[in-house]
């Protein structure tokens, strides 16, 4: 005889799905006890964004945002030694960031992006911000709204007025490279 709990089959399955997006990244090593990350030091493996706000939005709570953005932030790329300059600093944020642009090789119409930050949380911050502009022209950033995007993942009210201008200060020096990039290809 079987019962019906109140739980819809395909949402289950889509939260299993979401469930294991998440984690497609980690492996459990069982003699260690820790969680290895899959992916190479010297390549940035982003999710979409849309990813990212459907993973915040299955989170439970705050303190477990605050883990997926930590985790997000093991995923970018390290910057290189001439990388962490004033030149690629973003002011007005409470900590070190750092925010380089590149061209896309492979759609070299498309900018792309690293990010580095002295804090966890805060490079977590950036890859979410750079998956929300990776892979889009200049013309496609400077049209972007960022601000709704980014209220989708309902973290605005629980940063700090500091770290919120921080987040502003990132979206401004991405858009910053944007117009640059423009004004070098005219």
């Amino acid at each position: 005889m079987r019962r019906n709990l109140g739980v819809d089959a395909r949402e289950s399955r889509r939260a299993l799905n979401l469930l294991w997006s998440a984690l497609r990244y980690i492996m459990w090593v069982p003699r260690w006890g820790t969680l290895l990350y899959l992916m190479s030091v010297e390549t940035q493996n982003l999710p979409e964004f849309e990813d990212i706000v459907e993973t915040m939005s299955y989170l439970p709570d705050m303190d477990a945002k605050y883990q997926f953005l930590i985790d997000l932030s093991k995923r970018l790329a390290p910057l290189g030694d001439g990388e962490q300059t004033d030149d690629y600093r973003v002011w007005g944020c409470q900590s070190m960031v750092w925010i380089v642009p590149f061209r896309d090789e492979e759609n070299p119409e498309a900018l792309r992006f690293r990010g580095k930050s002295d804090s966890v949380l805060v490079s977590g911050i950036i890859a979410t911000v750079l998956s929300l502009y990776q892979g889009k022209s200049p013309e496609e950033i400077l049209k972007l709204d960022a601000q709704p995007e980014l209220k989708r993942l309902d973290l605005e009210s629980h940063l700090s007025p500091t770290r919120r201008n921080g987040l502003m200060g990132m979206i401004e020096r991405i858009r910053e490279y944007a117009v640059a990039a423009i004004e070098q290809g005219a």
